[in-house]
């Protein structure tokens, strides 16, 4: 059986080594938003874990949607993806079965997340089968950050979402999120953002709203 920390090992080993400062992005100066340039190794290894992730929700969809339920980060998140990681060994590719690492469940989120942004008959199957993993529990700081950012124009995010993971196309789509980012932080506040982190919580914030629109107001009748 595949150790499910096995998939995050060229992330791990590449990129931790070479780590750059985390760019600063100021609200109200969308030119502030500064992206580095990841390694080559990195971009591929992030490329390799979402390809993994995607591949496994398509084996494993009503445990994906229901992981996609639980709340963005949380340690019953981190249990669900780790179990149906342990329990998988088709989507991992040629990599030694003997060697076993930590990884983060983040990634694998927002991959599974991407599985059915792109595969809308699978998130309708998914949806239809077991409504209850598409109601959400009240949102976390990073769901709300995530929920305000998908707020300010889905088209962008879905731009963002769509391209490949660590091309030029993700750099220049996650630039032009800037404007939408400056709207979801706080006057005077001043946040780190990279291509990486973006992706995993926009992903699942775009999921939630294209699975689970919210429900539009209804009007209050005249008495």
């Amino acid at each position: 059986m595949l150790t499910a920390g096995l998939l995050y090992f060229a992330l791990v080993s590449g990129a931790a080594q070479t780590q750059a400062p985390a760019p600063q992005f100021e609200r109200g100066a969308p030119d502030k938003l500064l992206i580095h340039e990841t390694t080559d190794k990195a971009s591929k290894a992030r490329k390799y874990l979402d390809d993994v992730s995607r591949c496994l929700a398509s084996h494993h969809r009503r445990g994906a949607a229901a992981a996609l339920a639980m709340p963005y980060g949380s340690a019953e998140q981190g249990h669900a993806i780790t179990k149906m990681m342990q329990s998988e060994d088709s989507c991992f590719g040629p990599v030694f079965s003997s060697m076993s690492i930590n990884f983060e469940t983040a990634p694998v989120a927002a991959g599974m997340a991407e599985f059915f942004l792109a595969n809308s008959k699978a998130l309708d199957e998914a949806r239809r089968r077991d409504p209850q993993s598409f109601v959400w529990p009240a949102r976390n700081a990073m769901e709300e950050f995530g929920d305000c950012v998908v707020s300010q124009g889905e088209a962008p995010v879905r731009g963002f979402i769509d391209s490949t993971v660590g091309s030029d196309a993700e750099h220049d789509q996650a630039q032009a999120l800037a404007p939408q980012l400056a709207q979801c932080v706080a006057e005077g506040q001043t946040i780190a953002v990279e291509p990486a982190a973006m992706r995993e919580i926009l992903a699942v914030a775009l999921y939630r709203r294209v699975a689970a629109p919210p429900t539009p107001a209804v009007p209050a009748k005249v008495q």
